[in-house]
């Protein structure tokens, strides 16, 4: 379900609560936390996806373990937090953007969503693949760990993939939300 829309008027409608209560979410150092936090997703994501497909190479299971753990919790975190800021600089923006730019930040705030939603399952995957895959434990062989091993590399794959898909929508929120910008030369 879309988290808003906007309407005949130009103006976005958020069906959330308005989450503007949490200050934590708006500003760092009087800049939008958003973009900041952003950095921190695009590293974090893609870097727990190549960790995740190490952990399926044997001969790398037992150095990717407790990094693909950290680092997918550390992508699932950046990622509430730059779905939180997000929403809360699109709400911030709503008043005075054009309807093109409100329109082009909600299907980026989707994409977000989406984005957000994928790297909790992954965190989640990971959790049970590094308490599965402890040294002594035989449980990573067998039918667990095909299943496992086909979810790490199929959930990197989706996590690259929505990766680019989000950073694109954003990008072009930002960059050239209504296509009249050329950027080839």
């Amino acid at each position: 379900m879309p988290s808003g829309w906007v309407s005949a008027s130009g103006t976005f409608e958020s069906n959330k609560p308005d989450i503007r209560r949490v200050a934590v979410f708006d500003q760092v150092f009087d800049l939008p936390l958003h973009p900041l936090v952003v950095h921190a997703t695009v590293v974090f994501i893609p870097l727990a996806g190549l960790l995740g497909v190490l952990l399926v190479v044997p001969r790398t299971r037992s150095w990717a373990r407790l990094p693909l753990l950290l680092v997918s919790l550390a992508a699932a975190a950046s990622a509430f937090v730059a779905r939180e800021s997000g929403q809360s600089l699109l709400i911030a923006i709503s008043a005075t953007a054009p309807p093109e730019e409100l329109r082009v930040a909600a299907e980026h705030e989707q994409d977000g969503d989406r984005l957000f939603y994928i790297t909790l399952a992954y965190a989640l995957v990971a959790v049970i693949a590094y308490i599965v895959s402890a040294p002594g434990k035989t449980l990573y062989r067998g039918a667990l760990g095909i299943v496992l091993s086909v979810l790490l590399v199929v959930g990197a794959g989706a996590l690259i993939v929505q990766s680019v898909i989000t950073g694109h929508s954003g990008a072009t929120a930002v960059w050239n939300h209504d296509g009249t910008i050329d950027y080839s030369t």
